[in-house]
Formats: structure tokens, sequence, C-alpha cells
């Protein structure tokens, strides 16, 4: 009788330790790993296009006002190199006086310039950021991807990441750059 209530027992706890948790679990699935160049996917797509055109243009605009000063930084510095001797002293502390208050427009200038395109780029890019966000959600939903990751450079200046190699088999930006150009 001893015996048939241990074996009895030991049944028990085979069964129940068989439908607990840990040993119920299904198989892990695969781990898929994509990888995507953001900076080419702002290149290449459509609105990445139109963005990068109105930061162009932005800057492009900046960048002729700062010559025009500057033309007239060079040529008033010309004046005062050939004809400040022939000047009498007023006429040249006041070209000079010039001369400097140009100098320093151009320093106020550009930092005006440098916050005004961030805070363009912070207008445009975010929501471009977050439709290339949905668009790799579903990419990744849709291909059963565990992880993508970024290969774009740090910055233009620090062209490395911290991805020092990528089979271009996992290279998904194509399918990213397709994806965003058809939803409008």
């Amino acid at each position: 009788m001893k015996n048939k209530t241990a074996l009895i027992a030991l049944v028990t706890a085979i069964l129940l330790a068989a439908a607990s948790p840990a040993w119920a679990q299904e198989t892990p699935k695969p781990i898929r790993i994509g990888f995507v160049s953001v900076a080419k996917v702002l290149d290449q797509c459509e609105d990445g296009k139109k963005i990068k055109a109105e930061l162009d243009k932005l800057k492009t605009e900046q960048q002729a006002e700062l010559t025009a000063i500057k033309d007239q930084i060079e040529k008033l510095e010309s004046e005062i190199k050939t004809k400040g001797m022939l000047w009498d002293e007023y006429t040249r502390q006041l070209k000079q006086s010039e001369y400097y208050n140009l100098v320093q427009k151009v320093e106020i200038e550009k930092r005006r310039m440098e916050r005004e395109f961030q805070v363009k780029r912070e207008q445009v890019l975010p929501p471009f950021e977050q439709k290339v966000g949905k668009v790799l959600e579903k990419i990744g939903d849709d291909g059963n991807y565990t992880l993508i990751l970024d290969t774009s450079p740090l910055s233009p200046a620090l062209p490395l990441n911290n991805i020092l190699y990528v089979d271009d088999a996992l290279d998904i930006t194509d399918k990213v750059i397709a994806e965003l150009n058809k939803t409008k």
C-alpha cells in the first residue's frame, strides 16, 4: 500500500511539474535583426528630400545674407587701407567704427542664423522621425524582427557608429524608403 501511495504521489508530482509554466513555455522565436541607415532614408525618401531642400534653402539664404555683410566689410577694409591716410582723424575713426560694427554684426547674425536653423530643424524633423518610427515598427512587426539598429554615422564630422560590420542582406533601408514613399 505504501508503494502504491508513493507511486501515486510521484505521478501526481510529475503531472503538476509538466503543467507548470516553466515546462509549458513555447519555444522562443528566432532572433531576427535588421539594420537601417536613417541618414540614407532622410537623403533618399521623398519626404526626406523635401525636408533637406527646405533646410538647404534656409542655409543658402542665410549664407547669402552673411556674404553681403562680409562683402561690405571687405570693401570698407580696402577703403580704409587705400584712403585711410588721406582722411582726417574724425573720418578715420568713423570708418573704423563702422568696420568694427560690421564685424560684430557678422558674429551676431551667425548666432541668430544658427538659432533660426536649429528651430527650423526642430520643427520639420520630429514629424518625419515619427513617421519613420511608425514605418520601422510596421516593418519590424510584419517581418518578425527582434531588433532593428541604425547604421547612420553619429555626425558628418565623425562618420563612425557602434556597428562595425553588417551583412548587406540584413539592411532594410531600401524597404523603409519604399514604405515611406508609399505612405503619403
